[in-house]
């Protein structure tokens, strides 16, 4: 009884692997055929990135950025 459990665990845990590794791999596909539609778009540093971000927080109220 105890081998099924674990077999049963192992293979739900492998199978969620899988399916994160396949969305993974879509994703990526998407932005490689955006990159390829679009191959002179802007891509903004590390910094300038971090920048935008934190504006946008900053901009939207429900993220509760520097309350009180």
């Amino acid at each position: 009884m105890h081998t099924a459990v674990t077999n049963s665990t192992v293979d739900g845990v492998l199978s969620a692997v899988l399916a994160l590794l396949i969305v993974v791999v879509i994703v990526d596909a998407a932005h490689v055929c955006v990159r390829h539609e679009q191959p002179d778009a802007k891509v903004p540093s590390r910094r300038d990135f971090e920048r935008m971000r934190g504006d946008r927080q900053e901009a939207d109220p429900r993220q509760g950025f520097r309350c009180c």
